[in-house]
């Protein structure tokens, strides 16, 4: 097996932007959002956006087409910049769960 780029298999070598619990349902129609943010900018936001790297923190293996649950734990990496819209639409280049719901 050949070894993939880090940047394909493995989370930023810093802190993550923001910490916090997914939700899902019908506040913030679409895919699943941040709420419970540890900086209240990120409120809402899509956790989607930018294709993303998703990690599972039990095994640190990335994940291929993950399906997040309501209140899981996520850890969250953003790109080069958001914009300035409510919720805010940043990209998202890596996700941690923390800690799973179920």
């Amino acid at each position: 097996m050949g070894h993939q780029p880090r940047s394909v298999t493995e989370l930023p070598d810093r802190q993550p932007d923001v910490t916090g619990v997914v939700g899902t349902g019908d506040k913030y129609p679409g895919p699943p959002y941040l709420v419970e943010p540890s900086d209240s900018y990120y409120l809402g936001m899509s956790l989607l956006l930018g294709d993303p790297v998703v990690v599972r923190s039990q095994d640190g293996e990335a994940v291929a087409n993950f399906k997040f649950g309501e209140g899981d734990e996520v850890a969250v990496w953003i790109g080069d910049g958001c914009r300035e819209t409510f919720p805010v639409q940043c990209d998202v280049i890596a996700l941690q769960v923390t800690n799973a719901a179920s």
